[in-house]
């Protein structure tokens, strides 16, 4: 990994995600959108995305 590589996460908040002729689509009120570097697993890019929604070491849900 380069130290230069990153990847952009853009999260959908209680939001709704479809499919249509269109292809997959997302829909949410206030879409959260953040870079990171990449990261191997899945429970470490679980944690960075609790950590910039500002509950790092507390429990939420994190689906998909």
């Amino acid at each position: 990994m380069n130290l230069g590589d990153f990847v952009v996460v853009i999260l959908y908040l209680n939001g709704e995600m479809g499919r249509d002729s269109g292809g997959i689509w997302f829909r949410s009120v206030t879409p959260v959108v953040f870079q990171m570097q990449p990261v191997d697993t899945v429970e470490e890019l679980k944690a960075v995305i609790l950590r910039n929604m500002g509950v790092a070491g507390g429990t939420s849900l994190v689906r998909r």
